[in-house]
């Protein structure tokens, strides 16, 4: 039972005598664990208990609760033990440092401070603030900060909650330094010079915040490492998110609207991040990239921004490509301004659609083109509002008969800017789920609103889709399936509606499938229908977890036949 060494020197009966005995030590604690006086965690009230907070807090005991009613505190805090400290209501428990470097000063792991008003740490001070936390595993709930140089300081501490609390009128409203896996989630803040500082931080969460009214910058993030920034509302600042540099990070689902300057700067060879599904409305500059690598950007919303993207110099660090994919650049003034580059970027798959001007750069005209403009054939390049090409043709040079939905003719984006394969429709990517660990992706490319995207792989090989245009005009679909997604074995099936599509063209590279058919517009269903569907499971995996009981019950039988044979 313990293992072979242990029973030589353990019999069966001395582990039975344990196993008694501490069932009887189990049975007495049990029966008098009611008349046994342990220490409680209590509650202390002020000013019913004590007249001052920091008089509770001395008298606090690790584990208690210092409850504080409506009042106005004059005075300085600090927590040195293991405490919650809750006050009535964050509107009525006023805690003013009265010009002190720091009114609330956290020096104690584990330490809850919720529903209160601090405000007068000195504004003359440079790092004077209201809360100070030199200390992990903390959370701040609920509070307002207000009236400060810094509304909230970490000093290298970790593991700390910052949730639902109030900043506004400090100077920072949340300043960090050398602090990892903070959660900044759920806060409001306003009017000060910069809503969020961190600087040296690892694996940060800054989520779900609305952050207004900040002269720079909303979050500004100096050598940060594999943090995320997501779902956050930035509105009316300089700056919405300056990063310089970060590494391995992810900035997915935020607002950012009306920044006088940039919607998100990248700055100082920060390398390998990823730009997801943001909205950028109404900035100076939607993204601004310097000095930036590896990076991704896709399927963003860029509108009504004086320059949707730009990208200035190159970079020391040498593999300088930046992908940039799915994207919607709509109503800018300008789509793409470029300067002083030395890199290999990519548009590919982008929706440039009513750009005052689409592409524009500033290096001398002789000076070739590094941008590429598309990807290789079969898949493509950018779709352009201002394409005036047709489509009769198909093929890597564009001139096989029949049509594959990309333009027979190259589109001239800028001086040496080539789109190769420009599309002859917008280009939308649907999410078709992640199996495997691995996220796919079904994109269409056409001239028809495409809506109501829908795949099941348990419902059969095959997805759908609703496809609407004006009446009794021509509409095409170019749909790109990824292989380990669906494939078949004896042709594809295509239906509009009821109808059977036929004469359809087929095109593929090593990852995907093409099909490119054409239907007369109404409000038509779309069914693609191929023979093997992805399962949950790959055939690698499953042979891999069959092989394991597999190996181990062929060296037990090896085992046995080896003591057979002695």
């Amino acid at each position: 039972m313990f293992g072979k060494g242990y029973n030589q020197w353990v019999s069966v009966g001395k582990q039975l005598k344990v196993i008694v005995a501490l069932a009887i030590c189990a049975t007495i604690i049990v029966l008098l664990a009611p008349k046994l006086e342990l220490a409680k965690a209590e509650t202390i009230t002020v000013p019913d208990d004590f007249a001052t907070i920091q008089a509770a807090m001395d008298a606090a005991n690790p584990g208690d609760t210092v409850f504080v009613k409506a009042g106005w505190y004059n005075e300085t805090i600090t927590v040195n033990r293991t405490i919650a400290l809750v006050g009535e209501n964050r509107e009525s428990v006023i805690v003013d440092g009265n010009g002190a470097r720091t009114v609330l000063c956290v020096t104690a792991s584990g330490v809850s401070i919720c529903n209160l008003t601090v405000t007068g740490g000195s504004p003359s001070v440079l790092d004077a603030c209201g809360i100070r936390v030199n200390s992990s595993d903390g959370i701040l709930l609920g509070n307002a900060i207000c009236g400060n140089n810094w509304g909230i300081c970490f000093e290298s501490a970790h593991c700390t909650a910052v949730s639902s609390n109030l900043l506004f009128n400090n100077s920072y409203g949340l300043y960090s330094t050398l602090s990892n896996n903070l959660r900044i989630e759920r806060n409001e803040i306003s009017n000060c010079s910069t809503g969020v500082y961190l600087s040296g931080a690892n694996y940060g969460n800054v989520e779900l915040n609305t952050i207004t009214d900040c002269a720079g910058s909303a979050v500004l993030c100096r050598d940060g490492y594999e943090c995320t920034f997501t779902s956050n509302i930035l509105q009316n600042d300089g700056f919405g998110f300056w990063l310089d540099p970060t590494s391995y990070s992810l900035v997915a689902n935020n607002s950012i609207l009306s920044c006088r300057s940039v919607g998100i700067r990248m700055h100082g060879y920060s390398v390998s991040d990823i730009f997801v599904n943001n909205t950028l409305v109404g900035n100076g500059e939607g993204f601004f990239f310097h000095d930036t690598a590896r990076s991704v950007i896709s399927r963003n919303l860029l509108y009504e921004n004086d320059r949707a993207f730009a990208l200035y110099g190159g970079s020391s660090i040498g593999d300088m490509r930046l992908e940039f994919s799915y994207n919607d650049v709509v109503n800018n003034t300008m789509g793409v301004w470029l300067t002083k580059l030395q890199d290999s970027s990519r548009f590919s798959r982008n929706n440039f659609i009513n750009n005052s001007i689409h592409v524009t750069s500033e290096d001398p005209p002789l000076v070739p083109s590094i941008i590429r403009w598309n990807d290789t054939y079969p898949n493509c390049g950018n779709y352009w509002s201002n394409y005036s090409g047709t489509d009769q043709l198909g093929g890597m040079a564009q001139n096989e008969t029949g049509s594959d939905g990309i333009g027979d003719a190259p589109h001239a984006v800028n001086g040496k800017n080539i789109d190769h394969y420009p599309l002859m429709a917008p280009i939308k990517a649907f999410d078709a789920g992640t199996w495997n660990n691995v996220p796919y992706a079904v994109e269409i490319v056409s001239n028809s609103t495409i809506s109501d995207f829908h795949f099941d792989p348990e419902e059969g090989a095959s997805f759908r889709y609703s496809a609407t245009g004006e009446g009794d005009t021509a509409g095409f679909c170019r749909v790109a399936v990824p292989k380990d997604l669906l494939w078949t074995d004896d042709g594809w099936k295509i239906r509009v509606d009821t109808q059977s599509v036929a004469d359809f063209r087929l095109y593929e590279d090593a990852n995907r499938t093409y099909l490119h058919f054409t239907y007369t517009h109404s409000s038509v269903t779309v069914q693609i229908e191929g023979t093997y569907v992805i399962p949950e499971f790959s055939l690698p995996a499953l042979l891999t977890a069959l092989m394991g009981p597999l190996l181990l019950a062929s060296l037990a039988r090896r085992k046995a036949r080896g003591k057979e044979s002695r």
